[in-house]
């Protein structure tokens, strides 16, 4: 470098430094300056982006109520702590039990008298678990005998004993078969010893079906699990039982602050040997065969709360209320899948429905809920087994809401479809409601006072309404539940962008 600047005579320094500032700029400027334009263009995007994000999602509060991510439901957002799972699926009864309370059960009651046999198949499956501290089963149960009174003696359930045979998940995760007898000394069943609690050999396994049963033989009761025996020899009188009752269960002993969940599966019930009582081939219960008509699903199942409502009976319904007080929006994405039917007539739904107000009275004049009114937005299985989306509003002129008016009964345009989801929501914005369908509004305007609602609730619900004779299927999925409406980016953003 040093005798490249010697070669340059003195006299032509001043020219050289002159050439350099005014041509330097000329050749270099350009390249710098698009540089540092496109450094600015970088950021300005790399900002815009931030500023977007942050605007539509500004925080956990602005988001998702809940996402259904749990197997568990979530004691905090919803009143109801435990799930029941009763249903027919790909022939197998499901009896599926979850939550935090003590003995809580899922049943099917026989509708036959089981006088001295009781068989069936049930599988653990996997993803039962104890998270905590406690235990739960599925198994088969009957009253066999009584031990000390017959007919005419009786003093109701006392001297009765109970058998069964259950698969336990045990405290550990493990599972146990065992057989049970167990003797009611008090007439309302409240009270009484556990005569025989006696596991099986053999070892069982998540997934896997066994054959269990019970066999009243003379003064043998007989348990088996597939091959294996255990024999209980009777050394009391063997009367007949008092008003017996016989059932399918699945249930729960989670202890204080732990939960659990049971998901067993039923299947080639038998009442006598050989003999097929049931194997679960329609989607409905046998109302000949069972006590309970109905059968209800409320689970978290791959992200999505099932509610499922089955049966026969007027307005039966399956629900999830919320702890936490909807004061003007209320959002959820429902799905009604492939399976609901309507078999003869009637219809049934799922919707999303809330109190958003009281149009008559308000604190210090509720006459219990006269004047509140009740708003949702529901997807309708209609009598024909098509789908319908429809906005709805309903008034209570009674204190115990058992009359009032439809104020709005109004259907979406947009055609409706199985197996598709969809995102429902409600807005009360000043003197309208707005019911909403996806990118479609229904808006309603009140023409009454808007008053705070009296004691409001607010809920996630399945129900179907089968006319005599009928029986109805709804299967519906929700997710996304939403209290508060997510804000958009705003438009000097996009001015932002095109600078």
């Amino acid at each position: 470098m040093g005798k490249l600047f010697k070669k340059i005579p003195d006299y032509q320094w001043l020219s050289a430094l002159y050439y350099l500032v005014n041509n330097g700029e000329k050749i270099y400027m350009n390249k710098f300056l698009k540089t540092i334009k496109s450094i600015f263009l970088i950021l300005t995007l790399v900002l815009a982006f931030v500023i977007v994000f942050i605007v539509t999602i500004p925080s956990k509060a602005f988001c998702y109520y809940d996402r259904f991510e749990s197997p568990f439901i979530d004691l905090a957002k919803w009143q109801e702590s435990d799930h029941s799972v009763r249903e027919i699926k790909n022939g197998k009864l499901r009896l599926n039990e979850y939550g935090t309370t003590w003995r809580s059960s899922t049943y099917l009651h026989l509708t036959t008298q089981v006088t001295g046999y009781l068989e069936a198949k049930i599988t653990i499956q996997s993803g039962s678990l104890v998270l905590g501290d406690g235990n739960g089963f599925a198994r088969i149960g009957a009253y066999f005998y009584n031990s000390e009174r017959g007919p005419g003696s009786y003093n109701e359930y006392e001297g009765n004993v109970w058998a069964d045979v259950r698969i336990v998940l045990e405290n550990d995760n493990s599972l146990t078969a065992k057989a049970t007898l167990w003797k009611s000394t008090a007439p309302d069943q409240s009270a009484g010893p556990v005569i025989l609690d006696q596991e099986f050999a053999k070892s069982v396994e998540f997934d896997t079906e066994y054959t269990v049963s019970m066999e009243l033989s003379g003064s043998q009761l007989i348990f088996r699990c597939d091959d294996e025996e255990i024999i209980y020899q009777i050394k009391t009188p063997v009367n007949a039982p008092y008003n017996p009752y016989h059932h399918l269960c699945t249930r729960i002993y989670p202890e204080p602050g732990s939960a659990i969940s049971v998901k067993a599966l039923f299947d080639d019930v038998s009442v006598a040997k050989g003999a097929l009582y049931d194997s679960f081939e329609s989607p409905f219960i046998d109302l000949a065969k069972w006590q309970e008509s109905d059968h209800s699903v409320r689970e978290i199942k791959n992200g999505k709360l099932r509610l499922n409502e089955y049966g026969t009976t007027w307005r039966s319904s399956t629900y999830l209320h919320l702890t936490t007080q909807v004061t003007g929006y209320l959002e959820a994405k429902i799905t009604i899948q492939s399976g609901s039917l309507v078999l003869g007539d009637g219809n049934g739904f799922a919707r999303i429905g809330a109190y958003f107000y009281n149009s008559e009275r308000g604190p210090g004049s509720y006459n219990e809920y006269e004047g509140n009114v009740w708003a949702d937005v529901r997807i309708v299985l209609e009598n024909d087994n098509s789908l319908t989306a429809k906005a709805t509003l309903w008034k209570s002129t009674a204190p115990d809401q058992s009359a009032g008016p439809v104020i709005l009964d109004q259907e979406f345009a947009k055609s409706v479809e199985f197996d598709t989801e969809y995102t429902v929501s409600m807005e009360l914005s000043g003197s309208q409601l707005i019911f909403r369908c996806d990118d479609e509004e229904i808006i309603y305007q009140i023409k009454t006072p808007v008053n705070a609602p009296y004691n409001p609730y607010h809920h996630l619900c399945t129900r179907i309404y089968p006319e005599p004779g009928s029986a109805i299927s709804v299967k519906a999925l929700f997710d996304d539940v939403k209290l508060e409406k997510a804000v958009k980016a705003m438009p000097w953003i996009l001015l932002l962008l095109d600078n």
